[in-house]
């Protein structure tokens, strides 16, 4: 990725400046879409969702997405080219909460909300490498998958028909023993068979194939793995550009990489007392980005190895690493 202009460099800081960093690994306050090229934000009231792209345009836009009054965020995803946000709330106060709604801003300001009907709270939510199914998890151990029906994904809907559009639920898809799962990954195959990753609380990572080709959609499971013993998965992520490679966060601060076609795994963090806050891939696969209250690693995924550590508060965004690494824009 290429960033010529240095506005983007500022507003990219600006959005880190205005949002929390310390939260918690399993709500994760940054987020960039698995293409690479935008990047979300909550700020730090959790009522207002920054989206800034496009990554590698000259003319860098910032969309603000305002949340409904006396409500905050608990978990949002953003669609590759920035197709669309969906975002979950809690409520605050003693206003009545509704469980299980998951809120979808389309393009041209649409929005569609999902009765989701999980009997648990929902803790991830992820959209496919295309941007054509969204998946939600919950504490109840379902995986549920939602396409929108009506229109196509390029269409500019007519006004007078957005009550129309509307997302289907397409797969149901249950944990091993109901397990409450708190953390899901698509890969990077933007193809009509797809590859889901969960993390479960009690440690399993499952991997499931989805069919879509097939009416109804089909799902079948590849493997399962206990890579963190019976620690519970706190956030699982595949490569996005390495298919088959997931990196995995359990509740002991344990972060392993491994591939979907095998049992072993590379520990890349011992389990320590060190609470980690992010662990993610750059959007080019390269690196991986740890970061604790103390510092910041990059870990270079070819070798393996610590490329550099950042002493807090030199944060920088994991969309910017290719770049940070490659000396432009120079920080």
């Amino acid at each position: 990725m290429k960033y010529p202009s240095k506005i983007l460099l500022l507003l990219i800081f600006g959005l880190l400046k205005n949002i929390l960093l310390w939260g918690d690994l399993s709500c994760p306050y940054l987020k960039s879409s698995r293409d690479g090229r935008f990047l979300a934000g909550l700020t730090i009231s959790g009522n207002t969702i920054e989206v800034l792209g496009t990554l590698g345009a000259h003319k860098p836009n910032k969309n603000i997405i305002d949340l409904p009054t006396y409500s905050a965020c608990s978990h949002f995803a953003i669609a590759p080219n920035n197709q669309k946000t969906a975002y979950c709330l809690l409520y605050k106060a003693c206003r009545p909460v509704r469980k299980g709604l998951i809120h979808i801003v389309e393009p041209f300001e649409y929005k569609i909300t999902i009765e989701s009907n999980h009997s648990g709270i929902i803790t991830d939510l992820a959209w496919s490498t295309d941007g054509t199914i969204l998946a939600s998890c919950s504490s109840d151990g379902v995986i549920k998958l939602w396409k929108r029906t009506e229109w196509e994904e390029t269409d500019k809907i007519p006004y007078e028909l957005i009550d129309e559009i509307s997302y289907e639920l397409i797969l149901e898809i249950q944990a091993t023993d109901k397990q409450q799962i708190n953390s899901i990954s698509w890969s990077g195959r933007p193809y009509a068979t797809k590859v889901l990753a969960c993390g479960c609380k009690n440690g399993l990572i499952e991997i499931w194939q989805i069919n879509e080709t097939t009416s109804p959609c089909r799902c079948s499971k590849i493997r399962t793995l206990s890579t963190h013993k019976s620690e519970s998965i706190r956030h699982i992520e595949f490569n996005p550009k390495t298919l088959g490679v997931i990196l995995s966060v359990a509740a002991d601060n344990s972060v392993r990489l491994f591939n979907t076609d095998s049992t072993n795994f590379f520990t890349i963090l011992e389990p320590s007392d060190n609470k980690l806050l992010s662990a993610l891939f750059s959007p080019c696969g390269k690196y991986i980005a740890l970061q604790t209250k103390s510092q910041t690693q990059i870990w270079n995924y070819a070798t393996k190895t610590i490329h550099k550590t950042y002493e807090t508060p030199n944060i920088i965004s994991v969309a910017l690493i290719e770049d940070v690494i490659n000396g432009k824009p120079s920080l």
